[in-house]
C-alpha cells in the first residue's frame, strides 16, 4: 500500500526528477540527433494522400516555415491563430511557431462565425493561418464575414475594425488533386511557398537573436476551453509542460521509441495536440493520423501500420468497431486509452484484439492528461478508475464549500499543483482566480481517491456536457436559446448516448402567450453554435422546477432527463 496522506497525494518522484524544462524545438533536435530517419508522421488526408514524414524531414520543414513567418513579422510572443484540419502542414505550424517563441491559438474547425471572431478578438492574435475550404466549410468565407476587409487587403496589410489586432493571413489552399495548383488568394500569404523556400541562405542576426531568445518558461498556445462557464476561456501552456506532461504520460503508458500511437483527436484540442502530437514527439515515437474522423480509413491505417496504441473518444471506436464487423476482419490493437466505453467490450477486444484499456483524467489547464492508468495496474483498477497522478504533480480533494480536505473515499474538488497551466489569457475581471495564492488549480471537478491514490472521477462542480470528446458548456447553450424572444428560461442537461457519451437536452419554458417548437429552436441553435452544441432534444415545460435560492434546480431536470 503506498503512502498517500488524506490532505495531499503525489507519485513518490520529486519535482526534479519529474520535470524536463527545455523547449519543444530542443527536444526536436535531441531527437534528430537520435533517430534523424525515424519516421515521425504517417497520414491519410480526406482526399486519400499519403504522407510520410521522418523527423528529420519535419524539422527540415519547421525551419523554413520559421523563416518565413519571421519574415512577415512574426515574433516572439505574437499570437499565431490556426484554423486547420489534421493535415501534416499542422504539424510543421505547431513546431515553426514554438520554434520562434510565438503562442500558438489553435481554433476549433466546427465553430460558427461569432465563435471563430470570439477566439480572434479575444487573443488578440496578429497572424492567422487557415484552411481555405474542407468538404462544405469554407474557411476563407467564414473570415470574410467577420473580416470584410480581408477582401480589399494586401498581404501583410490588413486593418479590421472588429479584429484590430490581425494583420497577416496565410493559406493553403487544395485544389482537386489535394494541394494548390494556381494560388487564388491575392490578399493573403501562400503556406505552400513558405514551407518551400531555401533554408541555406544565411540567417538574418534578428531571426537569430530571436530564435535565441525563446526559453522553455515561455507560453507555446493557448488553448481555449468552455470549462464550467459560458465564455470560452484561454489557458496558457508553456513549452516546458509540453514535453513534460507529454513524457510523464508516455512513461506511465509504457509508450516506447519503437511503438506507433493512432491519434483520432482534432490537433485544435488538447488530445490531439499535447496528447498524440507531443507525446509521439516526446517519446521518438511514431504518429498516425487522419484528417478528420472516417472510420474505413482509420481501420485501414490502424492495420497497415500496426499501430499498438490507439487514443480516441468512444464514438471513433464504435464506429471502427461496426466496420471491422461488416466487413468481418480483425486487426491488433494492443492498448486503448479510450474513457467512456461501453461496459461490455467483448467486441472491441476480439475486433482489435485489444488487451489493455488504459483510462485517463486530466483537463486542459492541467495540458490534457494529469492522471493515468498503467498497464502494470491490476485490471479492476485499470477499468474502474482514471489511476493516479502522473509524477511529481499534486493533488487535494477538498470540501468546495469549506476548502477542507475530505476523507479519503469521499468525493470533493479535484486541486491540482505543479503541471498547470501559467493562469488563463485575459481572464474576466470579475473571475476568481483559477490558481490559487499557494499554486493549487481548482479545476471545479469532482472526484474520489482511495487510499492507494486511484482515482474516480464523479462529474462537474457546475454544469458540463462531454459530446462525443467535445466540452459543452451548458451555459453558453442556454444563454443562446435565452435570446430568442419568446424564451422565459431554459436549461441544458445532458442524455446518455452511448456513441457520444453525452448529448445536449433543452428544457424550455416560454413566455406567457408566445409559441415556439423545437425545430424553430434548434434552427436558430445550429445558425449560432458548433454543431456538437446544439440540443438533438426540446423539452417544453411550463415552468422550470427552481431552487430555494430561485436558481434552476438542475438536479430534478437531469433526474428527468435520466427517465426518457
Amino acid at each position: 500500500m503506498r503512502p498517500y496522506s488524506t490532505h495531499s497525494r503525489s507519485n513518490n518522484v520529486s519535482e526534479a526528477d519529474a520535470w524536463y524544462r527545455q523547449t519543444v524545438w530542443e527536444h526536436l533536435l535531441r531527437t534528430i540527433n537520435h533517430v534523424p530517419n525515424k519516421e515521425f508522421l504517417v497520414t491519410v488526408d480526406s482526399m486519400g494522400l499519403e504522407a510520410r514524414v521522418t523527423y528529420s524531414e519535419a524539422a527540415q520543414k519547421a525551419q523554413a516555415l520559421s523563416m518565413s513567418l519571421f519574415e512577415l513579422g512574426v515574433r516572439r510572443g505574437d499570437r499565431v491563430a490556426l484554423i486547420m484540419t489534421n493535415l501534416v502542414e499542422c504539424v510543421y505550424i505547431y513546431l515553426s511557431t514554438l520554434r520562434l517563441g510565438a503562442i500558438l491559438v489553435p481554433i476549433n474547425t466546427w465553430f460558427k462565425d461569432h465563435e471563430v471572431e470570439y477566439e480572434l478578438t479575444h487573443s488578440g492574435a496578429r497572424h492567422l493561418i487557415l484552411l481555405d475550404t474542407f468538404r462544405q466549410i469554407d474557411f476563407t468565407k467564414i473570415l470574410a464575414n467577420i473580416c470584410p476587409e480581408w477582401r480589399a487587403s494586401k498581404p501583410g496589410a490588413l486593418f479590421s475594425s472588429r479584429l484590430p489586432d490581425l494583420r497577416n493571413i496565410v493559406v493553403l489552399q487544395r485544389d482537386s488533386k489535394g494541394r494548390e495548383n494556381t494560388f487564388r488568394f491575392q490578399n493573403a500569404y501562400n503556406l505552400s511557398a513558405l514551407l518551400d523556400r531555401d533554408t541555406n541562405s544565411p540567417f538574418d542576426p534578428a531571426f537569430l537573436a530571436c530564435l535565441n531568445s525563446v526559453t522553455p518558461l515561455d507560453v507555446a498556445a493557448i488553448m481555449y476551453t468552455s470549462g464550467s462557464s459560458g465564455f470560452p476561456k484561454g489557458a496558457m501552456l508553456e513549452q516546458w509542460g509540453l514535453i513534460t506532461a507529454s513524457l510523464l504520460l508516455g512513461r506511465r503508458l509504457e509508450f516506447f521509441e519503437h511503438d506507433k500511437w493512432f491519434g483520432a483527436f482534432p490537433f485544435f484540442h488538447v488530445g490531439g495536440s499535447v496528447i498524440g502530437m507531443m507525446t509521439t514527439l516526446a517519446a521518438r515515437a511514431t504518429l498516425v493520423f487522419t484528417e478528420c474522423h472516417d472510420a474505413a480509413f482509420e481501420v485501414t491505417l490502424l492495420e497497415r501500420e500496426n499501430c499498438k496504441f490507439l487514443a480516441a473518444v468512444a464514438a471513433v471506436v464504435l464506429d471502427q468497431l461496426a466496420i471491422l464487423e461488416k466487413e468481418d476482419r480483425t486487426i491488433s490493437v494492443s492498448t486503448m486509452m479510450v474513457n467512456q466505453l461501453p461496459d461490455d467490450t467483448t467486441q472491441i477486444r476480439r475486433r482489435f484484439g485489444t488487451t489493455i484499456f488504459l483510462k485517463q483524467y486530466g483537463l486542459t489547464e492541467g495540458y490534457g492528461r494529469n492522471s493515468s492508468t498503467s498497464p502494470q495496474d491490476p485490471v479492476d483498477l485499470r477499468v474502474n478508475t482514471c489511476g493516479r497522478v502522473l509524477d511529481g504533480i499534486e493533488l487535494r480533494v477538498i470540501n468546495s464549500e469549506t476548502g477542507n480536505a475530505v476523507p479519503t473515499g469521499e468525493v470533493g474538488e479535484a486541486l491540482l499543483k505543479g503541471l498547470v497551466m501559467r493562469g488563463y489569457f485575459r481572464p474576466p475581471e470579475t473571475a476568481a482566480p483559477a490558481i490559487d495564492s499557494e499554486g493549487w488549480l481548482h479545476t471545479q471537478d469532482l472526484v474520489s481517491v482511495d487510499e492507494d491514490g486511484f482515482i474516480s472521477y464523479a462529474g462537474r462542480l457546475k454544469a458540463m456536457l462531454k459530446v462525443g470528446g467535445e466540452n459543452v458548456a451548458a451555459e453558453e447553450v442556454e444563454q443562446c436559446i435565452r435570446a430568442l424572444p419568446p424564451v422565459f428560461d431554459c436549461c441544458v442537461v445532458p442524455i446518455r448516448d452511448t456513441r457520444k457519451g453525452h448529448l445536449p437536452l433543452a428544457y424550455v419554458s416560454l413566455r406567457a402567450g408566445e409559441t415556439l417548437t423545437a425545430d424553430e429552436i434548434r434552427s436558430w441553435c445550429e445558425s449560432r453554435l458548433a454543431r456538437f452544441k446544439v440540443p438533438v432534444k426540446v423539452e417544453f415545460l411550463d415552468a422550470l422546477p427552481l431552487l430555494g435560492n430561485n436558481k434552476v434546480d438542475r438536479t430534478a431536470l437531469r433526474a428527468r432527463a435520466d427517465s426518457l
